[in-house]
């Protein structure tokens, strides 16, 4: 028998949800951020989708037909149908809505490393000065550090100064010092207290919509923390930081994320900080869990997106 079925995707954490949410997220088979889910298209299940419509979208439906017949459930011909509605059913993009012209395909906005000097070009609340690669080391005053362990900095751009006291083995506690400077400076910032490009940003966004910031400093995060407190975390769009961020914390025991001082929901222990430098001749994200999950989101959303846009790329 032909039954008609839905693809559904978990698009937001069940953290701080009701146990009646998280269950009903448990039962449409759901059990991990940006999981898809072929599922059965019946009453029980749309009302299940209702109740938790801020964490689970529908990407697609139709009569694309899966034989769900019980006694051909695990025949091995009725699994490869099976797949071939998802892969039928993802293809289906992007996901117009013709009745209330809408658009239910996510909205892609990528943040380049000079987005933030961009949108605050004075700094901070106070005047902090937002450094770029070409002139970190001065902004941070890092000459007198970079000095007394030896090494001679010519003015290169900080992201090749950095590569090669890694690559050479030969400066750990230079590179650990810097490290805790640049963590500290970038914490240090505060976002104005009027509106800035970043509130209209986040704000004129969907909860299906993602923003991907390369950016460490925390003024994206803040602008998204003080809005969120105003409409809603539902209602806010995501957020994949892919050099990590001085405001984000992970767990990499729960693989959680959260806000840098606060504890993970699943062991109590506060989050430790994300990373935020690599060697350029060596970037491989994926050997860091969290930033490995941050790219995969940004892969998923760009897969499906309708839009993609491009803000402050030098």
């Amino acid at each position: 028998m032909n039954k008609k079925v839905m693809l559904v995707r978990q698009f937001k954490s069940t953290n701080g949800c009701t146990e009646g949410q998280k269950a009903c997220v448990r039962g449409l088979g759901l059990r991990r951020l940006n999981q898809t889910v072929c599922v059965e298209d019946t009453p029980a299940t749309r009302g299940m989708l209702t109740k938790v419509s801020h964490l689970v979208e529908i990407i697609e439906s139709g009569n694309h037909a899966v034989p769900f017949d019980d006694k051909e459930h695990d025949d091995q011909d009725s699994r490869k149908r099976a797949e071939t509605d998802y892969e039928y059913l993802e293809r289906s993009l992007p996901r117009l809505d013709i009745k209330y012209n809408c658009n239910h395909s996510p909205h892609v906005l990528i943040l380049g490393a000079g987005a933030s000097y961009a949108a605050f070009p004075k700094g901070d609340r106070n005047g902090l000065k937002l450094p770029l690669m070409n002139n970190l080391v001065e902004v941070l005053e890092l000459e007198d550090l970079i000095s007394k362990h030896g090494f001679k900095y010519k003015g290169e751009n900080f992201e090749a100064t950095y590569d090669a006291l890694v690559q050479s083995g030969k400066y750990d506690g230079l590179v650990s010092e810097i490290d805790q400077s640049v963590e500290h400076y970038f914490q240090q910032m505060e976002l104005p207290e009027e509106a800035t490009i970043y509130d209209y940003l986040v704000l004129s966004l969907r909860s299906k919509d993602i923003i991907a910031t390369f950016n460490w400093d925390p003024f994206l995060a803040k602008a998204f923390q003080r809005n969120m407190n105003v409409i809603g975390y539902e209602q806010m769009p995501q957020i994949a930081f892919l050099h990590g961020n001085v405001s984000i914390g992970v767990c990499n025991d729960c693989k959680s994320k959260g806000w840098r001082y606060n504890s993970c929901d699943k062991c109590q222990n506060q989050f430790g900080p994300s990373k935020l430098l690599y060697p350029v001749s060596k970037k491989d994200y994926s050997s860091d869990p969290f930033l490995d999950s941050e790219w995969k989101n940004l892969q998923h959303h760009i897969k499906n997106a309708y839009f993609i846009t491009v803000f402050g790329y030098y």
